[in-house]
Protein backbone atom coordinates (compact mmCIF):
# COMPACT_ATOMS: atom_id res chain seq x y z
CA UNK A 1 0.00 0.00 0.00
CA UNK A 2 1.33 3.41 -0.97
CA UNK A 3 1.73 5.91 1.86
CA UNK A 4 0.39 9.45 1.38
CA UNK A 5 2.98 11.99 2.49
CA UNK A 6 2.55 15.76 2.52
CA UNK A 7 4.03 16.28 -0.93
CA UNK A 8 1.79 13.55 -2.40
CA UNK A 9 -1.29 15.17 -0.86
CA UNK A 10 -0.25 18.64 -1.99
CA UNK A 11 0.26 17.41 -5.54
CA UNK A 12 -3.12 15.65 -5.41
CA UNK A 13 -4.73 18.92 -4.31
CA UNK A 14 -3.12 20.76 -7.22
CA UNK A 15 -4.58 18.15 -9.54
CA UNK A 16 -8.03 18.21 -7.90
CA UNK A 17 -8.28 22.00 -8.24
CA UNK A 18 -7.25 21.82 -11.89
CA UNK A 19 -9.85 19.10 -12.49
CA UNK A 20 -12.55 21.21 -10.84
CA UNK A 21 -11.63 24.15 -13.07
CA UNK A 22 -11.60 22.00 -16.21
CA UNK A 23 -15.00 20.59 -15.25
CA UNK A 24 -16.48 24.08 -14.87
CA UNK A 25 -15.23 24.93 -18.36
CA UNK A 26 -16.52 21.67 -19.85
CA UNK A 27 -19.09 19.52 -18.03
CA UNK A 28 -18.05 16.55 -20.19
CA UNK A 29 -14.55 16.65 -18.69
CA UNK A 30 -13.29 13.31 -17.34
CA UNK A 31 -10.43 12.39 -15.08
CA UNK A 32 -9.12 10.13 -17.85
CA UNK A 33 -8.66 13.24 -19.99
CA UNK A 34 -6.79 14.96 -17.20
CA UNK A 35 -4.23 12.21 -16.72
CA UNK A 36 -3.18 12.46 -20.37
CA UNK A 37 -2.38 16.18 -20.09
CA UNK A 38 1.20 17.44 -19.92
CA UNK A 39 2.45 17.47 -16.37
CA UNK A 40 -0.12 15.01 -15.04
CA UNK A 41 0.94 11.79 -16.74
CA UNK A 42 3.62 11.02 -14.15
CA UNK A 43 1.38 11.28 -11.08
CA UNK A 44 1.69 8.59 -8.42
CA UNK A 45 -1.20 6.21 -7.82
CA UNK A 46 -1.77 7.77 -4.43
CA UNK A 47 -1.93 11.31 -5.86
CA UNK A 48 -4.31 10.16 -8.57
CA UNK A 49 -6.58 8.38 -6.12
CA UNK A 50 -6.75 11.33 -3.72
CA UNK A 51 -7.25 13.90 -6.50
CA UNK A 52 -10.01 11.86 -8.11
CA UNK A 53 -11.76 11.38 -4.77
CA UNK A 54 -11.71 15.13 -4.08
CA UNK A 55 -12.86 15.85 -7.64
CA UNK A 56 -15.75 13.35 -7.50
CA UNK A 57 -16.94 14.87 -4.22
CA UNK A 58 -16.61 18.30 -5.82
CA UNK A 59 -18.78 17.29 -8.79
CA UNK A 60 -21.40 15.77 -6.50
CA UNK A 61 -21.50 18.64 -4.00
CA UNK A 62 -20.54 21.65 -6.15
CA UNK A 63 -23.79 23.56 -5.65
CA UNK A 64 -23.83 22.86 -1.92
CA UNK A 65 -20.25 24.12 -1.59
CA UNK A 66 -21.03 27.25 -3.57
CA UNK A 67 -23.91 27.87 -1.17
CA UNK A 68 -21.43 27.70 1.71
CA UNK A 69 -19.06 30.08 -0.09
CA UNK A 70 -21.92 32.52 -0.76
CA UNK A 71 -22.70 32.64 2.96
CA UNK A 72 -19.21 34.08 3.64
CA UNK A 73 -19.09 36.69 0.88
CA UNK A 74 -19.46 40.36 1.70
CA UNK A 75 -22.63 42.21 0.78
CA UNK A 76 -21.14 43.55 -2.45
CA UNK A 77 -20.17 40.06 -3.69
CA UNK A 78 -22.09 37.30 -5.42
CA UNK A 79 -20.83 33.84 -6.28
CA UNK A 80 -20.88 34.83 -9.97
CA UNK A 81 -18.14 37.41 -9.33
CA UNK A 82 -15.77 34.66 -8.24
CA UNK A 83 -13.88 32.87 -11.00
CA UNK A 84 -14.39 29.18 -11.69
CA UNK A 85 -10.85 28.40 -10.57
CA UNK A 86 -11.27 30.13 -7.20
CA UNK A 87 -14.68 28.52 -6.63
CA UNK A 88 -13.22 25.12 -7.44
CA UNK A 89 -10.32 25.65 -5.08
CA UNK A 90 -12.46 26.76 -2.13
CA UNK A 91 -15.02 24.02 -2.85
CA UNK A 92 -12.28 21.38 -2.99
CA UNK A 93 -11.14 22.44 0.48
CA UNK A 94 -14.71 22.26 1.75
CA UNK A 95 -15.38 18.78 0.31
CA UNK A 96 -12.11 17.45 1.63
CA UNK A 97 -13.08 18.57 5.11
CA UNK A 98 -16.75 17.54 4.98
CA UNK A 99 -16.50 14.24 3.13
CA UNK A 100 -12.95 12.99 3.60
CA UNK A 101 -12.39 13.69 7.31
CA UNK A 102 -9.12 15.55 6.83
CA UNK A 103 -8.37 18.05 9.63
CA UNK A 104 -9.61 21.53 8.73
CA UNK A 105 -6.46 23.46 9.55
CA UNK A 106 -4.30 21.16 7.44
CA UNK A 107 -6.65 21.38 4.47
CA UNK A 108 -7.29 25.08 4.48
CA UNK A 109 -3.64 26.01 4.93
CA UNK A 110 -2.73 23.63 2.13
CA UNK A 111 -5.30 25.08 -0.26
CA UNK A 112 -4.07 28.61 0.42
CA UNK A 113 -0.60 27.36 -0.52
CA UNK A 114 -2.01 25.83 -3.70
CA UNK A 115 -3.76 29.10 -4.55
CA UNK A 116 -0.46 30.98 -4.30
CA UNK A 117 0.86 28.93 -7.23
CA UNK A 118 -1.98 30.01 -9.52
CA UNK A 119 -3.31 33.35 -8.27
CA UNK A 120 -2.09 36.86 -7.57
CA UNK A 121 -1.67 38.03 -3.97
CA UNK A 122 -5.05 39.79 -3.80
CA UNK A 123 -6.81 36.61 -4.87
CA UNK A 124 -4.79 34.51 -2.42
CA UNK A 125 -5.79 36.94 0.35
CA UNK A 126 -9.43 36.68 -0.73
CA UNK A 127 -9.31 32.86 -0.71
CA UNK A 128 -7.56 32.88 2.66
CA UNK A 129 -10.21 35.21 4.07
CA UNK A 130 -13.10 33.04 2.88
CA UNK A 131 -11.46 29.82 4.11
CA UNK A 132 -10.72 31.41 7.50
CA UNK A 133 -14.35 32.50 7.89
CA UNK A 134 -15.53 29.00 7.01
CA UNK A 135 -12.98 27.46 9.38
CA UNK A 136 -14.06 29.65 12.30
CA UNK A 137 -17.73 28.90 11.71
CA UNK A 138 -17.18 25.15 11.31
CA UNK A 139 -15.07 25.12 14.49
CA UNK A 140 -17.80 26.99 16.38
CA UNK A 141 -20.50 24.60 15.17
CA UNK A 142 -18.68 21.31 15.80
Amino acid sequence: MEHKNNSTLRQARYYAVQMAYAYRLNNNFTTEQFWTMDGAEGASKSSKRHAETVFLHYKTHMEYCEGIITKYLGNSWTIDRIGFFERGLISSAIVEFLYMNTPMYAIFEEYVTVSASFCDTKTVDFINSILNKILKDFEKNK
